[in-house]
């Protein structure tokens, strides 16, 4: 079996597995999702900080990214340190996150959509930023419905569809792998 192929496969049975994780403690899912989200913003404000804020010379859209990127790490940090740090009062912190991220999302999206015009100003193509930006809000909606019951429905209808193409992926990979066939003897026979 080829590297990329054992790697798909791994891939697969970890994405199953985290998917009966969120089916089994949906609650506890929420938790490390959060953590993960601050992950993902801190990374976000770090690139729109490195690599979005010089896209443009216009200052209004170089101190757009700058405090979006900003925020960004700020959120994220929260997000990541809260729920640990505040172990006792997890249920409490983890609402409170989950409220603040989606509200800074909505905002980021904002901002988003901002940058886009700015940079469709400039002639510089956006559209990849435009998409973040109504990912940001699709996800702002889920997390504002997260701490109903019907944020734990999400998480285990979520957690189901992982098993199922976490599964499905490993058993593609595996009925797909490449065979590598090495020869017993070469001859060079004419």
């Amino acid at each position: 079996m080829t590297r990329p192929t054992l790697t798909n496969i791994i891939l697969g049975i970890v994405i199953a597995v985290a998917g009966i994780f969120l089916l089994a403690a949906p609650e506890a899912s929420i938790r490390i999702v959060i953590i993960l989200l601050g992950a993902g913003a801190v990374i976000n404000g770090v690139f729109n900080i490195i690599r979005v804020r010089p896209l443009s010379d216009d200052d209004q859209f170089m101190l757009a990214a700058l405090i979006r990127g900003i925020v960004s790490i700020i959120i994220g940090l929260l997000a990541c340190f809260l729920p640990l740090v505040f172990f006792s009062a997890a249920q409490t912190v983890v609402r409170v996150m989950l409220y603040l991220f989606g509200i800074y999302l909505i905002f980021s999206a904002i901002a988003e959509f901002f940058l886009v015009y700015k940079l469709h100003e400039a002639n510089i193509p956006a559209k990849q930023f435009a998409g973040e930006a109504v990912i940001s809000i699709i996800i702002a909606i889920i997390l504002f419905m997260i701490p109903a019951n019907f944020g734990l429905m999400i998480i285990r209808i979520f957690g189901i569809i992982m098993i199922v193409c976490g599964a499905g992926y490993a058993l593609y990979s595996y009925r797909n792998r490449t065979y590598i066939i090495e020869p017993d003897s070469v001859s060079d026979e004419e």
